[in-house]
């Protein structure tokens, strides 16, 4: 028989963390990549052009831990669920979405009030859409709506969640 090792969930969580931390750090480089061509041409592109895969990753690390973190039962209310994410991710977007307002002339009141509510510019280019007035909160769109259909998966069973959640993405 095989021994099986049991880790504590803070252990694995926290490894998941950093797996995200090094997605993010894929992105920064990929978005960063045209810094070290101006230093030694394409040498920037042939280490960072697949960089954009961080995004990838750290939205399916960030699904799962969002999975692992609602098993306890403290952590099972909707509202609550709704209200932390809602405070971990809005209220900066939006400060960042004043300064670029602020600092930016031309930017019409219909494409400021689509951004604050995390609505796509345009139907086109997916997955961007036309970004939005701040241009990363792209994925803070379907961050929000990832979160939305977890909140609706909350009102299954802790084990079958990820099933439901699943179930509502793919659907």
């Amino acid at each position: 028989a095989i021994p099986t090792v049991t880790t504590p969930l803070s252990s694995r969580i926290n490894s998941i963390e950093c797996l995200r931390g090094i997605s993010a750090l894929l992105v920064v480089c990929y978005h960063y990549r045209e810094f070290l061509n101006d230093i030694t041409p394409k040498l920037g592109h042939m280490l960072f052009e697949n960089g954009r895969i961080g995004v990838d990753i750290f939205f399916v690390l960030s699904g799962f831990t969002i999975y692992l973190s609602t098993q306890a039962p403290s952590e099972q209310g909707v509202l609550r669920f709704l209200l932390r994410r809602f405070f971990r991710i809005v209220p900066l977007a939006w400060l960042l979405m004043a300064v670029v307002w602020l600092i930016t002339p031309g930017i019409s009141a219909w494409a400021t009030l689509k951004s604050v509510l995390f609505i796509p510019l345009s139907p086109e280019s997916a997955p961007f859409f036309g970004y939005n007035i701040l241009p990363v909160a792209w994925t803070l769109t379907y961050e929000l709506c990832f979160y939305a259909l977890f909140a609706l998966a909350l009102g299954a069973a802790p084990r079958q969640r990820g099933l439901v959640v699943t179930a509502l993405v793919l659907g």
